[in-house]
């Protein structure tokens, strides 16, 4: 889920308080928030495959346990 905000900050108001690198920085923390939420909701669907279905997917059961195993901020 993607959203997007439109903000419209003057330049004077920018330089005196940073507006623009504070937003920066809070719409990445947003996308890491995002990033790990999705990960952790795969993982979990992950786990819940049979054999069949991964066979499907191409991985072994090995490959579905350590991936599905990994905490929700690892790669």
């Amino acid at each position: 889920m993607n959203h997007t905000v439109e903000v419209r900050i003057s330049s004077a108001w920018d330089a005196r308080f940073g507006v623009l690198a504070w937003i920066d920085r809070v719409a990445k923390i947003l996308e890491t928030l995002e990033t790990w939420n999705q990960r952790h909701k795969t993982r979990q669907q992950l786990a819940k495959l049979d054999d069949r279905m991964l066979k499907d997917i191409g991985i072994s059961d090995a490959q579905r346990f350590i991936e599905s195993k990994k905490r929700f901020w690892e790669k």
